[in-house]
């Protein structure tokens, strides 16, 4: 039997490895530069090892990136009309936030998706417990300072209880559009949570 390092050859072979199959030029050895088991001369045809392709964006959290833009948007527009509104700074912030997170999410940027995820999660349950608490005060103790909560609760008193609703319906929409692969029934229930408070937006700068 030959030793394949005394074997001569003409020049560089192109070598298969059948264990990993990695095509190379065949070393003196004869062993894959990879997994160092021996190779073979004769190349297999149709076994090129294809790349996987990347992971898709999901389209749930550009669903949700284009219904935060609409919501910042309407939002802006309310701040445009009436600078002066008691509240205009935060209406001003919140509308900047959404048209940033939501253009990010549009653009695929996955850090985007986690957090409007976290953002809706923790306005839906900020939201909701102070409306059930403005509701039940005695219910359960207040765990937010009394720092937080006044301007918490003077904000949400002048949206009214419509415009508190819509946007708990709001949060939890962006929720169920970003997190995982939502599929079409998960889409359409975010998008129609979300739709409410884009809506309710527009109306209260249409009647001024």
């Amino acid at each position: 039997m030959l030793d394949p390092e005394h074997v001569v050859t003409n020049g560089p072979e192109p070598a298969y490895c059948p264990r990993c199959g990695l095509k190379h030029m065949r070393r003196p050895d004869w062993l894959c530069p990879r997994c160092g088991m021996p190779v073979e001369t004769d190349v297999p045809q149709g076994t090129t090892r294809v790349a996987a392709a990347p992971e898709r964006f999901p389209i749930g959290p550009r669903v949700a990136g284009g219904l935060m833009v609409a919501a910042g948007l309407a939002l802006a527009w309310g701040f445009g009309e009436n600078p002066t509104a008691e509240h205009r700074w935060a209406l001003l912030a919140g509308a900047a936030a959404l048209v940033v997170l939501g253009t990010a999410a549009l653009v695929a940027l996955p850090a985007a998706r986690w957090a409007a995820g976290v953002a809706g999660a923790i306005a839906a349950v900020v939201v909701s417990e102070d409306l059930v608490r403005a509701r039940l005060p005695d219910l359960f103790r207040d765990l937010l300072p009394a720092v937080l909560r006044a301007p918490l609760r003077d904000l949400l008193g002048d949206l009214g209880l419509l415009a508190s609703t819509s946007l708990v319906a709001f949060a939890a929409g962006a929720v169920l559009l970003v997190v995982a692969r939502p599929g079409r029934v998960r889409i359409a229930v975010g998008v129609a949570l979300s739709l409410p408070a884009i809506a309710v937006a527009v109306l209260r700068v249409l009647a001024g």
